[in-house]
């Protein structure tokens, strides 16, 4: 998967996402792979192998894969904790100091990885009430149905580690 990946960027290809399915026997059986130039079309695909994705972590990053048996067994689909955990350290490692949008920071972030923008939000909202990023709403609305904002246009400033 690394070499097709490499070659399909040589090619052009800027977001590589796959999509793992399991046999019966816990093995794979094949790959689903979606190749863009544009972002939005990752934007796009991300949500719906999101969607397909036969698990979710108690946090809400799905495993991007499907497996024969939690498909038909749904609630046994819970993955460990700790995915958004890792995102939310890495948005502090590789941002420390810096400034962006909510989208800005999603497109420029996530290049090949699994996160979805809500789980974006939701580690940005995370950070934001640990004190580990402030966030600015053009609205300055601050909740909305009991949970913070954190629209696109929102300016967040990630503090150094």
């Amino acid at each position: 998967m690394r070499a097709l990946k490499k070659m399909l960027r040589e090619l052009g290809g800027e977001h590589v996402l796959k999509f793992r399915f399991l046999r019966m026997d816990g093995r794979t059986s094949h790959y689903l792979v979606f190749v863009s130039k544009a972002f939005l079309g990752c934007h796009i695909m991300r949500n719906v192998m999101a969607d397909a994705s036969s698990r979710k972590d108690a946090d809400g990053v799905a495993s991007f894969e499907y497996d024969p048996h939690l498909a038909a067994q749904p609630t046994l689909g819970l993955l460990e904790d700790g995915r958004l955990k890792w995102l939310k350290d890495k948005i502090i490692e590789d941002c420390g100091g810096k400034t962006f949008t909510v989208k800005l920071l999603y497109e420029s972030h996530s290049r090949d990885r699994r996160f979805t923008f809500s789980n974006y939000q939701d580690a940005l909202r995370q950070l934001e009430s640990n004190k580990r990023v402030k966030v600015t709403r053009p609205s300055g609305r601050l909740i909305y149905n009991g949970t913070p904002t954190m629209p696109n246009n929102a300016v967040v400033k990630i503090l150094a580690p």
